[in-house]
């Protein structure tokens, strides 16, 4: 996918499509529970797609995917996640 990101996109454009047809989507409930945590809290979002658990919360987020969707996301490899 890194060496063609219209898989990329391809992948994430059906994601979207068949998340919309769930009766209930888990990032729903996952930026539920961020937003419970302290501000100061860090988190890690790996496999973010398009950052959206980042855009919805105020703590500090660190996104991750094998392909950056735009400039809040790290690209890499899972297996090696440059953290700060």
């Amino acid at each position: 996918m890194q060496e063609d990101p219209s898989l990329y996109e391809a992948y994430h454009v059906g994601y979207r499509a068949q998340a919309r047809k769930w009766p209930q989507n888990p990032l729903d409930g996952i930026v539920r529970a961020v937003r419970a945590m302290p501000k100061e809290m860090v988190v890690g979002d790996f496999g973010c797609g398009d950052a959206r658990l980042a855009a919805s919360v105020p703590q500090r987020v660190h996104s991750f995917d094998l392909v950056a969707a735009h400039a809040g996301i790290t690209a890499c490899d899972v297996a090696s996640v440059p953290l700060p």
